[in-house]
């Protein structure tokens, strides 16, 4: 069997195993999957879609009172303008004043660890979103 995209704009095929076949969308658009066997033809409409955008980003906890010694995990939650929860966004983290506290990032998470007494905020940024969290550390 031999497996086509009639536009790899769109589409290109990953891999084909016999009567399977992956495909991996690389903008949105809509072409058609062929499948030739012995002289016969088949295809099958594929329409790939964009992504929807982040809409906004809530810091979750919202704001925190600790203590230097603490550690606190935030995280940062992304929905589209429809309120849909999103995943597999590259979310940047940072803070005001990092005399305050110390910021390790993972991804859509980020560990805060106070380092001495004030204030400050918490941001995390999505596609050009932003949301935030107060820190007061005593």
């Amino acid at each position: 069997m031999t497996w086509s995209s009639t536009d790899p704009s769109v589409f290109v095929i990953g891999s084909a195993s016999g009567h399977s076949v992956s495909v991996f969308g690389h903008a949105a658009g809509t072409a058609s999957l062929q499948a030739s066997s012995e002289g016969k033809t088949g295809q099958a409409t594929v329409t790939v879609t964009a992504p929807a955008p982040v809409g906004t980003v809530t810091v979750v906890p919202e704001s925190a009172t600790l203590a230097v010694g603490d550690s606190v995990w935030f995280r940062a939650e992304l929905r589209d303008p429809a309120g849909n929860l999103l995943a597999n966004r590259i979310v940047s983290w940072s803070v005001t004043d990092s005399s305050v506290i110390d910021l390790h990032a993972y991804g859509a998470q980020a560990l805060v660890q106070p380092r001495s007494s004030g204030s400050a905020i918490l941001r995390a940024t999505s596609e050009g979103k932003s949301g935030e969290a107060s820190i007061i550390v005593r």
